[in-house]
């Protein structure tokens, strides 16, 4: 099994949606780098099987709306950085199956 880094920092192609094609069922992924984008929203399937994902950045983008359940798959997540977006208010029960969060 062998660890998986997505690093899509917003450089030459700015990314408006999370990739789900791209990034599913392409072997494990221990980290997911998305920051520094354009994604507005998370939906509840953006990170769907992704079950050994530790790592999450999704800081500098333009999201302002996180659906309930986005991260209900991520029960291995430890890091999520949602920092510098436009949220001024998350889903009730949003992180109950990542238990593993110690730092957001």
């Amino acid at each position: 099994m062998a660890v998986r880094h997505f690093i899509f920092k917003g450089r030459l192609l700015v990314l408006t949606f999370i990739p789900t094609e791209a990034i599913e069922n392409h072997g494990v992924w221990w980290k997911k780098d998305l920051e520094k984008n354009n994604i507005t929203r998370i939906t509840k399937t953006d990170f769907t099987g992704l079950k050994n994902l530790r790592v999450l950045h999704l800081e500098e983008n333009q999201i302002s709306v996180i659906e309930r359940g986005a991260f209900q798959d991520l029960k291995q997540l430890e890091r999520l950085r949602l920092n510098k977006n436009k949220l001024q208010v998350l889903p009730e029960l949003l992180f109950q199956n990542t238990q593993k969060l110690t730092r957001l």
